[in-house]
């Protein structure tokens, strides 16, 4: 079942409540629970859309809420982001952290290193290689069964871990915020998981 879209209309909200989510990928069929996200909100200096203005490369971040949105960071490795808010407004979640459920040895072989689930996914990088995102799949729609990747809600029996508070990481503006937040673990089916973020908390 698809994340509620209505939890996502308040971008700091919206980030708490995707922690424990699952992003799906439809190719692969591999299951990720997101266990570390950044909000941005348009009033907010470090944002692509701050004080509403709207550009060729922020232009999805003014969809409804439940877009992906996929930048470019340094020329370098994209970031994935789920739009928030209300339609026009011009906010985003940056998924920071996954742990990969399924299809293991795929995720190792995209981002073309072996570590252990725990520290895999475990920054904006490594997370859209891990689950091999392309530019091109900025714009699509995560509550749509015939999208390539989709936002679903917890997995049955699943338990969360502490919700921590953090300041977001790499930005200089607004720096101070306590608007990261992520889990160090998480239990599902009886299964206790750790993620071990690459910038501690």
């Amino acid at each position: 079942m698809f994340v509620n879209q209505n939890q996502l209309l308040d971008t700091l909200e919206g980030a708490k409540y995707l922690l424990g989510c699952v992003l799906f990928c439809q190719n692969t069929k591999a299951r990720f629970v997101i266990m570390e996200t950044e909000s941005y909100h348009y009033t907010d200096e470090a944002c692509h859309a701050f004080s509403n203005k709207k550009t060729k490369r922020n232009q999805v971040m003014f969809n409804k809420a439940g877009f992906l949105y996929v930048y470019q960071l340094y020329g370098m490795h994209l970031c994935i982001n789920v739009v928030s808010g209300k339609k026009d407004e011009g906010s985003a979640i940056l998924i920071r952290g996954l742990l990969p459920l399924d299809d293991l040895q795929g995720v190792q072989k995209r981002r073309a290193r072996f570590d252990e689930a725990s520290i895999l996914c475990n920054g904006p990088g490594k997370v859209a290689q891990g689950v091999g995102v392309a530019k091109e799949d900025n714009g699509l729609y995560l509550l749509d069964a015939s999208s390539r990747f989709q936002l679903h809600q917890q997995e049955n029996n699943c338990t969360l871990g502490k919700l921590i508070y953090s300041k977001r990481v790499g930005i200089t503006k607004n720096a101070d915020t306590l608007w990261r937040f992520g889990l160090n673990e998480i239990t599902i089916n009886q299964k206790k998981m750790t993620y071990q973020p690459t910038v501690m908390w």
